[in-house]
């Protein structure tokens, strides 16, 4: 097994700890297969601000994980993760860190921010991937009066409670979410290069989306039971073996950048192309986001016969290791992965950037789209 080249310079020689902060699947995906290469002496802690599905760090890692409730009050919310973040600070410095290799998504959220700034023990930074935000120009301060006001809110709840709970939080106002272009990362982890924008240092790509990846992640499960659970599931399998497609809809809400009015539009449009490829022949499924509404139940008096895509583990491997030949839905990273890495059809319905809550960051969403092989439709008047 090969192992990760995260060091630079004689002194590397010695054990180091590798320090993971996860702030979604991606960057935990990435971290696993990163953590499962590093040399065996060194020693790994991943700090996650969410609860992964299907948890597979490396079984001598430290874990600490987040399990306040993401859809609190921002005050409430900041608060919360500083207080976790305070208790997991202290029992990872139980154990002696002389000199640390960090690995995170952004810097913005307090742990990614602590350690990047604020932690002498850091010695190497690297990037993980993160979804659409490694694609786009997305940028701390927002478009407009009122983002601009409350991302400096914002700093300033978690500036107050790193400082009440003991740490400190570095004030970012301005530029990208990751800072590629200001703190000078050491490499930056991807799973795809085509359209990526922050790159900072050494460009490596995580193979996530590899079928080779997929059929090696899957012979490493405990038992055939476990395989068989993280196995999408494509109902009725009798009838798909005729079916022309297997288009699969990945929906996500879109109060980010367009208003309820257009959002029954981008709806409606979606749904008439499944409508569409339906009566060509091709088998339609469903997946909801994690974090959002399930409207299966209300698309199928639409789109009969819609069916439900479950998987526990990484959608974008799921899909890429076979079942669905084709994607479609908004802005999800899923659609641009899978397009930029593999022979997919991706398809996306986007809004008029005029027309949209964020023209800048729509337009930047549909280049990106565009640019990694995305079929995008843009809903105009």
């Amino acid at each position: 097994m090969n192992q990760v080249d995260a060091e630079k310079g004689p002194e590397m020689s010695r054990s180091k700890t590798h320090i993971f902060v996860c702030y979604g699947v991606i960057s935990y995906e990435a971290a696993c297969w990163i953590a499962a290469r590093v040399p065996s002496r060194d020693k790994l802690a991943f700090f996650c601000t969410f609860q992964p599905q299907r948890r597979h760090e490396p079984g001598h890692a430290q874990v600490f994980l987040h399990h306040g409730e993401r859809r609190k009050g921002e005050w409430s919310k900041v608060r919360g993760l500083c207080e976790w973040f305070q208790g997991a600070l202290h029992d990872f410095n139980q154990t002696e860190h002389q000199e640390c290799i960090l690995y995170a998504p952004h810097v913005a959220e307090v742990p990614g921010n602590y350690f990047a700034y604020c932690d002498p023990r850091i010695i190497v930074r690297q990037l993980l991937p993160d979804g659409l935000i490694n694609y786009v120009d997305r940028r701390i301060e927002g478009e407009g009066f009122e983002a601009r006001l409350r991302s400096r809110l914002r700093v300033w709840a978690r500036k107050f409670w790193a400082s009440f709970f003991g740490f400190q939080y570095h004030g970012l106002y301005s530029g990208h979410l990751t800072q590629y272009d200001e703190l000078n990362w050491d490499a930056t982890w991807s799973l795809g290069a085509q359209g990526l924008l922050s790159i900072s240092g050494e460009l490596k790509i995580v193979p996530l989306l590899s079928h080779e990846n997929q059929e090696r992640a899957g012979s490493r499960e405990s038992s055939e039971v476990q395989a068989l659970v993280d196995k999408p599931s494509l109902q009725n399998n009798q009838t798909s073996q005729a079916a022309l497609h297997r288009v699969l809809f990945i929906d996500q809400e879109l109060g980010e950048i367009v208003e309820p009015p257009l959002e029954g539009e981008l709806r409606a449009r979606i749904v008439q192309r499944l409508q569409a490829m339906q009566a060509e022949g091709s088998e339609i499924f469903y997946k909801a986001h994690p974090r959002g509404q399930d409207r299966r139940e209300s698309l199928s008096e639409q789109v009969p016969g819609l069916q439900a895509y479950e998987s526990t583990g990484f959608l974008e491997g799921a899909i890429a290791a076979g079942g669905i030949d084709t994607v479609i839905g908004f802005f999800s990273t899923t659609l641009l992965l899978l397009a930029s890495s593999h022979e997919l059809q991706a398809m996306a319905v986007l809004p008029e950037p005029r027309r949209a809550k964020r023209p800048q960051y729509v337009v930047e969403i549909i280049e990106a789209m565009s640019s990694s092989g995305v079929e995008v439709e843009v809903l105009s008047r």
